[in-house]
């Protein structure tokens, strides 16, 4: 598996990969703390109420808008670093876009700059991953704590082979030297 196009092409693959199971963990986690719909308040007994007939008005139940399971600490507690929302949707949208940005740009350019930036987002998202495995685990969600390794996993696999392609470019760069 040294020939460059091969890597590349499978460099691109955990790429796309990585965005797609990213994408679904997002949304997976996005939906596992939310609520089926509003709560019913039951009211208070009312008083007696003058009216026609001297009947007592009923108040019709009033709903709640629906929780969405996460409480100011638990979000601060997911922003980091400088207070920054990892997980606020334009982070997300365009940690999505970078990664296929530079699966495209893997396989379509030679430029050595591209695995190399590669190699420097990859190692960040395994990072990230690695703290998301952790906040998971702290929350009792082991199916997102595994998803969230597994993207660990593909992120330091996408990070050794583009650094094995800077290692190959720079081996042909000193060949014809």
């Amino acid at each position: 598996m040294t020939d460059r196009s091969s890597l590349r092409a499978w460099l691109a693959g955990l790429l796309i990969t990585t965005a797609a199971l990213f994408a679904v963990g997002i949304y997976l986690e996005r939906g596992v703390g939310a609520s089926p719909g509003p709560a019913v308040i039951q009211p208070e007994p009312s008083a007696h109420v003058e009216g026609a007939g001297g009947e007592a008005a009923e108040a019709a139940p009033t709903t709640a808008p629906a929780e969405s399971g996460e409480t100011p600490a638990k979000h601060a507690a997911e922003s980091w670093p400088l207070g920054i929302d990892l997980e606020s949707p334009l982070l997300v949208g365009g940690a999505i876009i970078v990664s296929l940005g530079l699966a495209f740009a893997v396989l379509r350019s030679v430029n050595p700059v591209v695995p190399v930036a590669i190699v420097g987002l990859s190692v960040l998202f395994a990072v990230l991953d690695l703290l998301e495995v952790s906040h998971q685990v702290g929350v009792s969600r082991p199916g997102l704590a595994a998803l969230s390794l597994l993207l660990a996993v593909l992120h330091a696999a996408a990070a050794l082979i583009a650094a094995r392609l800077v290692m190959n470019d720079r081996r042909a760069a000193i060949a014809t030297a």
